[in-house]
């Protein structure tokens, strides 16, 4: 790093450098983001696109007062360079990590990094009530999040708030992936036209010019006048939310940005900046990597290699389980013209992997697309099951909390027949913890009348999807992330896919392994490594997470001196506790039951490959955990 940014102790040293010089650190700032940040293309383009407005925002803004709330973590990269400045030691940025995640934030500066859109404005108003009007709070969102309910709802509910706000709409056209909807063609106009502002004045001399309601008339003809000067303005919609609308302004202009903040930095109340930013596309990177939209500095060569290929025990086959799925999906939705899919969450992370682009043109007018709009997605599918057809509702795991309410009371409760393929579920190539897909057990298998099933291949995957789209209410499916097992490495043995019973795999009498989805092939591996210590083991395909077989347990449990269950999911609440709730509501011998999964707190980023092995998921740790497990046990039964 060299030049003005090398300069940057403090993000207050932003304001003493001239406004003249500002689009030359913007310069340096994007090069020094091209250079070490990691993050998937589309993010790294739109977190180059904030340069220039983050510099405004230091500027103008001074944020250890203020307070900076961004919607998406990726937009923070810029800001994240500028406030890290130098570490104790002297070392430079070019030496610091330079993560962003919910938890991570630095105070003073950093208040909230999100790594789902929406919520920006929410928080920023929640912080500003708190906060007083003596500071101002800012939110950034893009325009693909403001379309999302909570980000409206808030836009709604902030023009009754006394909170001294600045909501930035940073506009790049696509955000991360296209808009699409009423409010997508809406910005695409305002982009297009004249700036609000600049309008408004227009509006305002025609108005002048009409001899009815021209100048001298009454309080009455100045509120007429107000109303037509909106009625024929671009970006009214956001005032009749609630805001003050200022734009559209170009984001790459910092003179303007700066004179522009400065001006608005001395209005109270609830202020809106609709600001149009351009995507970097000098960013073109040579493969399709498995990470998701975080900002963090890269690392060392082979992490790529690691995130892409993972190590023998993880990779079980070629293809990608996104790839697997989405042959399953469009397989059974060519053979059944009622089946509809529902794509939440942005299109990169939706779990369909490189069959994306195949399904609007093979399913002409039979997918839609509803991006970050979960619980209207849901809803929506909802009315589709009601009207006699078959959603198939794609999420990643991780989101789906977000349309719970609406599970819950749309489908569930009715009992509608409605299918959650829920993708990236477990232990995912991520630099943040918020994309891992270990809490939906937990938060759906309480619901009524849900089915959740998770395949331990390909092959499976299949049978299940038949058995969920042939069922009559809702059901769960569970799509592992990494490889899906190649055709070479199946167990020969399948047994008839029967609703709530388990598969048996190997059979063995010192203990009993329930393996759910994604680590039955590690079980059998590490049963293996059991075999050579002297312990046979019996493992089970779980298969299902709801319902469970309580004489299948039963049985278990009598035969064995102990019983796993293992899972890539959350130990509290998932398919282990649902094993131990059903041990001890049928007086089945709780004690010998023994849940591994994942770990309560954090989980950290890295490589999933690196994290099985951290929490003793690979096979290696597995065996051992059982080993140690059993002999404890062995030596004392009644404990």
């Amino acid at each position: 790093m060299s030049g003005l940014l090398q300069s940057i102790r403090n993000p207050r040293d932003l304001r003493q450098v001239p406004i003249a010089r500002l689009p030359h650190l913007a310069i340096e700032l994007r090069e020094h983001i091209l250079r070490r940040f990691a993050m998937k293309d589309a993010y790294l383009k739109s977190a180059l696109g904030m340069a220039d407005l983050t510099v405004a925002l230091h500027h103008v803004f001074d944020f250890a007062h203020d307070k900076l709330v961004f919607d998406l973590a990726h937009q923070a990269a810029a800001h994240l360079v500028l406030t890290r400045g130098k570490s104790e030691n002297g070392n430079s940025l070019d030496e610091r990590p330079l993560p962003v995640s919910p938890g991570d934030e630095r105070e003073p500066y950093d208040h909230f990094f999100s790594l789902h859109p929406g919520t920006a404005v929410s928080k920023a108003l929640g912080i500003a009530q708190a906060s007083g009007n003596d500071s101002k709070t800012v939110a950034v969102i893009g325009d693909g999040a403001v379309v999302s309910g909570v980000a409206l709802e808030a836009l709604n509910n902030g023009h009754g708030l006394d909170s001294n706000t600045l909501v930035i709409l940073n506009d790049n056209e696509m955000s991360v992936s296209k808009v699409v909807g009423a409010m997508g063609e809406y910005l695409a106009k305002v982009r297009a036209g004249k700036t609000y502002n600049e309008l408004k004045k227009d509006a305002h001399k025609i108005l002048q010019s009409i001899p009815i309601i021209g100048t001298g008339l009454d309080k009455a003809a100045e509120q007429l006048k107000d109303a037509v000067s909106k009625a024929l303005v671009p970006g009214s919609i956001f005032e009749k939310l609630g805001p003050r609308y200022f734009g559209p302004v170009d984001g790459h202009n910092v003179g303007h940005l700066v004179q522009l903040m400065n001006e608005i930095k001395d209005q109270e109340g609830f202020n809106l900046l609709h600001v149009i930013t351009r995507r970097d596309e000098r960013v073109d990177s040579d493969h399709e990597r498995l990470v998701f939209p975080v900002a963090s500095v890269a690392e060392d060569e082979d992490v790529d290699a690691d995130l892409v290929r993972g190590i023998e025990f993880e990779r079980q086959g070629e293809d990608p389980w996104n790839d697997v799925f989405a042959h399953s999906l469009l397989r059974v939705a060519e053979e059944d013209e009622a089946i509809r899919v529902l794509l939440l969450a942005a299109p990169d992370v939706r779990g369909i992997g490189k069959a994306s682009s195949q399904f609007e043109s093979k399913l002409p007018g039979r997918v839609f697309d509803m991006q970050v709009n979960e619980q209207h997605g849901v809803a929506f599918a909802a009315g589709l099951a009601h009207a006699g057809l078959k959603p198939v509702i794609v999420s990643p795991a991780s989101v789906i909390q977000r349309a719970q309410d609406q599970i819950f009371q749309e489908i569930a409760l009715s009992g509608l027949p409605v299918v959650l393929a829920l993708c990236y579920a477990g232990l995912i190539d991520a630099r943040a913890g918020l994309y891992h897909g270990i809490q939906d057990i937990a938060l759906l298998r309480a619901m009524p009348g849900i089915d959740m099933m998770s395949p331990r291949d390909g092959r499976e995957l299949d049978l299940m999807f038949d058995m969920a789209l042939q069922s009559s209410g809702p059901s769960v499916l569970r799509i592992s992330h990494s490889f899906a097992p190649d055709a070479d490495r199946l167990y020969d043995e399948q047994q008839e896919l029967v609703r709530g019973r388990p598969e048996i795999l190997r059979r063995g009498s010192d203990m009993a392994i329930f393996a759910l989805g994604s680590l039955v092939y590690s079980a059998m591996e590490a049963a293996d490594l059991l075999a050579a210590k002297g312990l046979e083991a019996t493992v089970i395909n779980a298969r299902f997470a709801k319902p469970l077989d309580a004489e299948f347990l039963e049985s278990m449990l009598d035969e064995h001196t102990i019983v796993f269950t293992l899972e890539e999911h959350a130990i509290a609440g998932g398919y282990g506790s649902a094993i131990l709730e059903l041990a001890a509501r049928e007086r089945l011998g709780a004690g010998k039951i023994v849940p591994i999964g994942v770990p309560k707190g954090a989980v950290s980023r890295l490589s999933r490959m690196r994290l099985l092995r951290r929490m003793g998921l690979d096979r290696q740790g597995l065996a051992d955990r059982m080993v140690h497990e059993y002999r404890r046990h062995v030596r004392s039964p009644n404990r």
